[in-house]
């Protein structure tokens, strides 16, 4: 499976070879970022909403969904506008790249921390999810994350 996104417009699933259309899911109003849950049952995406769009704002909309009937499953705010998630490979968080910093998200209660302060275009979990790498004006960083976090 492989997921598209327009500028609007839903997220569309795609099979692979072929590109035959599988699953639409109605998304946000643009959509800024895609990623799936490592077991692949869930499908998360970023962007700018109805709602929350104001003029000159950074503020986007952090949805999950289930792909098995497309049901939302969890929806919360966010403060940045980025163009980058990265899901935690136990599934307990994601984290995301944006124009003000790297945030990390813990998908049980939708809390947010800011881990780094300056805009970043790239994220990822280690294999183990204890470390997160991302870009920064200087290069890559490698940061560490405590328990507490995830």
């Amino acid at each position: 499976i492989a997921t598209f996104s327009e500028v609007s417009g839903p997220i569309r699933l795609y099979r692979v070879p072929g590109l035959t259309l599988m699953q639409e899911i109605a998304s946000h109003r643009q959509v800024g970022a895609v990623a799936f849950s490592p077991d692949g049952e869930t499908i998360i995406a970023g962007g700018e909403d109805q709602g929350i769009k104001r003029a000159y704002s950074s503020r986007q909309r952090i949805k999950i969904w289930r792909l098995s009937d497309g049901k939302l499953l969890q929806s919360f705010d966010t403060d940045d506008w980025f163009k980058e998630i990265a899901v935690h490979p136990g599934g307990k968080a994601i984290a995301t790249a944006g124009r003000k910093g790297v945030w990390v998200w813990r998908l049980r209660d939708g809390a947010g921390e800011q881990i780094f302060q300056g805009p970043s275009r790239r994220v990822v979990f280690s294999p183990d999810g204890i470390r997160l790498a991302f870009s920064t004006s200087r290069g890559v960083e490698i940061w560490r994350l405590m328990e507490s976090i995830l």
